[in-house]
């Protein structure tokens, strides 16, 4: 064996024996669906997959986790699904992880002033009407955080977004979809703040009484991502759509998207489950954990994604596959 070859042995040798050689070990992608001011069983999941301890502190090394959006109204506990959400994504960035923390259409209604799913619990939990209007504002701490929230998010080729993205909307591929749901947002703000400096809207009016002003950059609204039903935040079709309209719709959707799965909440399925359609290529994650009157049957469960292998963790940490 020649000089250059025996080198050449011994480096390949110290690679393999060092992993370097070995396939990359997937991902692990944490799922969970619409909280809906439940911070017991939003916490209790996230023990169960191992992602906290009981305090809340991040325990997930380098895991990811998505939220699906969907965290305000309904329940009573905003402030701490906020709190906890908020410190868990500061954990996770100093521990080597990720949180990705998902717009939902809750989210953008409580910040544009409609609170008719909003629990009197939850308000008193900021402090009173004013406080809670303060602080999902614009300029509001919690405000500035929710507008920091992507529409859509795509890791390893599975797209995360909460309602879903319509065969209308694909063609804008991920990188669009934020960027103008983004400025969607930001019009809205601008339009808002100078209408209540002007005095031509009270500061606590809702956006149905900032578009009576008819201000001419939200003159076509209706038809914007953050209203339409056929938006990332309202779209029901990978729920609805029969087996036939999905498999004909979805080609088309994931490669505009390049993904190879799309996990949505939104939808919510009842009796409490997780429900992969296509082949595991759509899955609906919303699983109602709030509960409840609102929720009959609803439970909390969080999705593990690791490559092709999926599992289903209940807040017991009990672990089942799910099957396509």
């Amino acid at each position: 064996m020649t000089r250059r070859a025996a080198l050449a042995l011994g480096l390949a040798l110290v690679w393999l024996a060092s992993g370097a050689g070995q396939a990359r070990e997937p991902k692990r992608i944490v799922v969970i669906g619409d909280v809906h001011g439940a911070p017991a069983p939003l916490l209790a999941l996230l023990t169960a997959t191992g992602l906290a301890d009981a305090s809340g502190a991040w325990r997930g090394g380098r895991a990811t986790l998505v939220q699906l959006g969907d965290v305000l109204d309904r329940g009573p506990g905003e402030r701490a699904v906020l709190d906890l959400l908020r410190e868990l994504q500061r954990g996770a960035k100093r521990g080597g992880g990720e949180v990705i923390l998902l717009l939902g259409n809750h989210e953008i209604m409580s910040m544009h002033g409609d609170w008719r799913y909003a629990s009197a619990e939850a308000i008193a939990g900021f402090g009173g009407a004013e406080a809670r209007r303060a602080a999902l504002s614009a300029t509001g701490p919690d405000g500035r955080w929710l507008r920091s929230f992507p529409a859509i998010a795509n890791v390893d080729g599975n797209v995360f977004v909460h309602g879903g993205v319509s065969p209308e909307l694909a063609p804008l591929g991920v990188n669009g979809i934020r960027r103008r749901v983004r400025k969607e947002l930001g019009l809205v703000d601008v339009e808002r703040a100078k209408a209540v400096r002007s005095g031509a809207l009270p500061a606590d009016a809702d956006l149905d009484a900032l578009l009576a002003l008819k201000p001419p950059p939200l003159e076509l609204y209706a038809s914007w991502l953050i209203a339409n039903t056929q938006g990332p935040f309202w779209f029901r079709g990978y729920a609805s759509w029969t087996d036939a309209e999905l498999d004909a719709q979805l080609p088309g959707l994931l490669r505009a998207l390049g993904a190879k799965r799309i996990v949505v909440g939104h939808s919510v399925q009842l009796p409490a489950s997780i429900r992969a359609r296509a082949g595991g290529r759509v899955i609906l994650a919303d699983a109602g954990m709030l509960g409840g009157a609102f929720f009959p049957a609803g439970a909390p469960l969080a999705l593990e994604i690791r490559g092709d292998a999926l599992t289903v963790i209940d807040a017991k940490g009990v672990r089942t596959p799910l099957v396509p």
